[in-house]
């Protein structure tokens, strides 16, 4: 069957239109269907029901526009994805459904019964990746300026924080650095010991670079295994490195995961508030490029231990050295 290995096998569907063009290829699908007719009163009760998507099937374009000007696709789009299965589409109907919340335009041919499987193939995956995302998107809302999975800020949030300190060092002076570091090694980690792993030493990480830091110096998620540290004030500029050194060991430490132990790989990339910009993007962007490749030069730190044994000196405090 086309959708073998779905991410989702029993999604509940909502078809709003004439889906008999593209009927075999719904049988295809582990789908529980509700079908109804394509009018404004049927996509009101489609945003009343407990669905996890809405496919409206038009025979063509042209039928579309009622979908164009509905008061009601915004309401039924904040809650769960919208596909419109068309056979065919102009570019700029196009642009204002998905202006108006549509996920996605699945332009799919009717004719050429050969190609039935793939039809159906992709049918199913523009719907998992829907759902996927949409139920991302919840995650994400609820958490506000949170990354889920690390439990750190998010990159919009952590940048914000950068960006007002950026405005009050050209009124006060004083040293401040981005640190990012590059975690490598997750991919390993999640094949051999699985996802719920890597989730684990993730977070395990996230806690190990907030017990490191002091509560005035920002951590965040900026990028896929990247976190950016904002090193809002410093004795002179050189205090980063020392920061770096110390954060660099401290995740380098291996994660026990159940009776497993899980070690990564971290390259490091520096940015200083001046002599790399004044511009909190730019820092970031400068910070992450020195941290694209590892360092082979860099001693790796010593591997001290398993299992964080509480909060110790900052990594930055002034008495620390590396």
């Amino acid at each position: 069957m086309a959708t073998d290995g779905s991410l989702f096998p029993a999604l509940s569907v909502s078809i709003l239109g004439d889906v008999s063009p593209w009927q075999a290829l719904c049988d295809q699908q582990p789908w529980r269907i509700t079908a109804a007719p394509a009018t404004e009163a049927a996509l009101t009760a489609a945003a009343e029901q407990d669905c996890d998507l809405l496919l409206w099937a038009a025979p063509q374009a042209q039928s579309l526009q009622g979908l164009r000007h509905s008061p009601v696709l915004a309401t039924v789009a904040a809650d769960r994805p919208v596909l419109v299965l068309v056979p065919a589409i102009g570019d700029a109907m196009l642009l204002q459904l998905v202006r108006m919340g549509v996920d996605d335009v699945l332009v799919l041919p009717t004719g050429g019964l050969a190609d039935q499987a793939v039809q159906a193939a992709a049918l199913a995956r523009a719907v998992q990746v829907a759902v996927a995302r949409k139920r991302m998107a919840v995650l994400q809302r609820k958490g506000g300026s949170i990354d889920v999975a690390t439990g750190l800020p998010t990159r919009a949030q952590w940048l914000d924080h950068l960006n007002q300190l950026c405005a009050l060092r050209e009124r006060e002076p004083a040293p401040m650095a981005v640190l990012v570091l590059r975690v490598q090694g997750t991919a390993q980690i999640e094949q051999q010991l699985g996802a719920a792993a890597l989730a684990l030493v993730q977070r395990k990480l996230a806690v190990r670079l907030r017990a490191a830091l002091r509560a005035s110096d920002v951590v965040g998620t900026v990028a896929q295994d990247c976190y950016a540290v904002l090193l809002s004030w410093m004795e002179s500029g050189a205090h980063a490195e020392l920061v770096a050194a110390k954060l660099l060991r401290s995740l380098e430490e291996p994660v026990r995961v159940g009776t497993d132990q899980a070690a990564v790989a971290v390259s490091t990339g520096i940015a200083h508030h001046g002599a790399d910009g004044t511009d909190g993007l730019a820092l970031l962007s400068t910070a992450l490029s020195r941290a694209g490749m590892p360092d082979e030069r860099r001693p790796r730190g010593q591997h001290r231990g398993l299992v964080d044994q509480g909060r110790g000196a900052a990594a930055n405090d002034a008495d620390s050295a590396p």
